[in-house]
């Protein structure tokens, strides 16, 4: 599909220069505890591995053709990678920080500690973390000048738990909420990127054989004059249809690839932008989110409205912080909040109607918590149905084009080769 050419061959001249920086790298400023101005280290530790994945382009080069679209199949599974190990890093970091304010240990002194064990990308922002701590800053602050990717449900707990002095209670509940839920949840998403990277291929593959394949194998058989069957006719008439009104085709075929393209950004936490129907199937997630919350508010025994205020000033998606915004407004205005809740489409009727059950039983935390737990649990037990029943029928929707390709290319060739074969034998004959 591409022509790689003898360029990328001398490509894998950078993998010795990748290795001899990152091994450089190493020896010079060993293995000690991240720091926040380690800028050398940091620059030649991406110098280093830049050269390695060139390298490796020239590398997969060593084949034949389609180097760049195996370097970029590559690159995602690399990215997937760093962001999974990465990922439990900071899981690793937030367990740590519930712990420690649960029994009353200094977080600076945790971050640092977790600093000094490791010379990675999480080391690095753990001493960020502990150096704004040191200065006297509040734990959100000191997250958001650290720049920790935590999941937004630990950043939530963070600013509510620090608000109302439950911190260890707030991230502790988080991280045993979310261990299931992410399991589906990630396992649902990187088959989405897998189809979608198969969709982007085919779909360039598709186009590259109908524009460049099909036409030129067309006029062959019609100059031996041969029959071709209705597969292969109705190959060519698809693409003699695309190639003439490609441009209705165009948004399409851009749009597969930009997705393909824009997944792994998304997987990693780069693109936070959420389309309409992502928050649609996201909604639950945040009611639960929001519910643990304001379960958290509860039992310090603060009030409901206070909750929503913090909720607000804390949530880390502005169309959600928007919502409780109106449903704080709505309940200093002397509105029930879950009425306010429910009128921002926050909650369902049957959850408020479980909410005043519960508060009326006195029983009002362990209620929120229950609904919490039980909203997340059923949407990753539809995450789970949904991506085992919709992830074959897709695949077989994907592999049907392949089959009409496959199929009406090659059945030509038996044809082909059945008409040419009285003739071969006659010049055998002849020779002989």
């Amino acid at each position: 599909m591409f022509d790689d050419g003898p360029l990328l061959l001398h490509l894998i001249g950078f993998l010795p220069v990748g290795a001899a920086l990152l091994a450089t790298a190493r020896l010079v400023f060993g293995r000690r505890a991240s720091h926040g101005d380690d800028s050398m280290r940091r620059g030649m530790a991406i110098a280093g591995w830049a050269l390695i994945h060139l390298g490796v382009l020239g590398l997969l080069s060593l084949p034949g053709g389609g180097a760049l679209t195996l370097w970029l199949v590559y690159l995602v599974i690399v990215v997937m990678a760093v962001h999974r190990h990465r990922q439990n890093e900071r899981r690793s970091l937030v367990a740590m920080l519930a712990v420690c304010s649960a029994r009353g240990i200094p977080l600076e002194q945790a971050a640092r500690a977790f600093a000094a064990e490791r010379d990675d990308d999480a080391g690095l922002r753990a001493a960020r973390l502990a150096e704004a701590l040191e200065r006297g800053a509040p734990l959100p602050d000191a997250l958001r000048f650290a720049r920790s990717r935590l999941p937004l449900d630990a950043h939530l707990a963070a600013g509510v738990g620090w608000r109302v002095g439950a911190l260890g209670a707030a991230l502790g509940t988080a991280v045993d909420f979310r261990e299931e839920f992410d399991l589906h949840l990630r396992a649902g998403i990187e088959k989405f990127i897998y189809l979608c990277w198969v969709a982007a291929v085919g779909v360039m593959l598709a186009t590259f054989i109908m524009i460049k394949i099909v036409p030129v194998y067309s006029a062959m058989f019609m100059e031996f004059d041969l029959e071709l069957p209705g597969f292969t006719i109705a190959l060519i008439d698809v693409s003699a249809a695309f190639i003439n009104t490609w441009f209705l085709y165009a948004p399409l075929v851009y749009s597969i690839v930009a997705l393909a393209l824009l997944t792994p950004f998304y997987y990693v936490g780069w693109l936070t932008w959420e389309p309409p129907l992502v928050r649609r199937l996201w909604r639950g997630v945040h009611t639960a989110w929001i519910l643990q919350s304001l379960a958290v508010v509860v039992r310090r025994g603060r009030p409901i409205a206070e909750g929503l205020q913090l909720l607000a000033a804390s949530y880390p998606r502005d169309y959600v912080a928007a919502r409780l915004y109106s449903a704080f407004a709505a309940v200093e205005n002397g509105e029930d909040w879950r009425r306010a809740l429910q009128t921002q489409g926050l909650i369902r009727p049957t959850d408020a109607a479980v909410l005043l059950s519960g508060e009326r039983a006195g029983n009002l935390a362990w209620t929120l918590e229950e609904l919490a737990e039980g909203r997340l649990r059923r949407m990753s037990y539809r995450l789970r149905a949904a991506v085992s029943v919709l992830f074959p029928c897709i695949v077989l929707i994907v592999a049907a084009p392949v089959f009409f390709f496959a199929v009406g290319l090659f059945l030509p060739l038996i044809q082909l080769i059945r008409g040419l074969a009285p003739e071969t034998a006659a010049c055998i004959f002849v020779f002989s």
